[in-house]
C-alpha cells in the first residue's frame, strides 16, 4: 500500500499553464496523474503567506478546464479572503470555503487578504471512469 502514498514536491507557479510565479504564495504538488499514470485528478496545495501582499501580483489569467475543479480555502489564523471569478463575475469569499468550478467555466482566483491554505483539485470525470492499473492493482473500482 506504500505506493499509494506520494511525498508532495514543491513546484513554481510557472509550470502550470495561464499561470506565473510570484513572491509569497508557496505551490506544492500534493498527488497527479504523473504520479499514477492514467487517473484523471490533480492535487495541489497553495500557501498564501503575508509576504505574497507586498507586492501581490495576479498568478493566473482567467482560463477553462475540460475538467472540474474544487478549491478548498482554510485560514491561518483569523481570516484569509480571495477573490473568485466565475465566467466574468467576481465574488469575494472568505474562507473557510468550497468552490466547485465544473468543466468549461471560465475562471480566475487572486487573493485579497489574510494568510491560508489553498487547496486545488482537479478531477477529469473521463479518466475517473476508466479502469487504469492503479485501480486493477489495489482493485479500486
Amino acid at each position: 500500500m506504500n505506493s499509494l502514498i506520494i511525498n508532495g514536491r514543491l513546484e513554481p507557479f510557472g509550470m502550470i499553464a495561464n499561470h506565473i510565479d510570484v513572491n509569497g504564495i508557496l505551490r506544492y504538488a500534493l498527488m497527479s496523474n504523473r504520479d499514477f499514470e492514467g487517473e484523471g485528478f490533480h492535487v495541489a496545495c497553495h500557501v498564501l503567506t503575508k509576504n505574497y501582499f507586498e507586492d501581490p501580483t495576479d498568478f493566473a489569467v482567467p482560463h477553462t478546464h475540460d475538467f472540474d475543479e474544487f478549491n478548498i480555502l482554510l485560514p491561518l489564523g483569523s481570516e484569509m479572503e480571495y477573490e473568485i471569478e466565475l465566467e466574468g463575475e467576481k465574488q469575494k469569499i472568505k474562507a473557510p470555503a468550497t468552490v466547485f468550478i465544473p468543466s468549461g467555466v471560465e475562471h480566475n482566483a487572486r487573493p485579497l487578504a489574510g494568510e491560508g491554505i489553498f487547496i486545488c483539485i482537479q478531477l477529469d470525470n473521463k479518466s475517473q471512469m476508466e479502469m487504469s492499473a492503479l485501480k486493477r492493482q489495489f482493485a479500486l473500482v
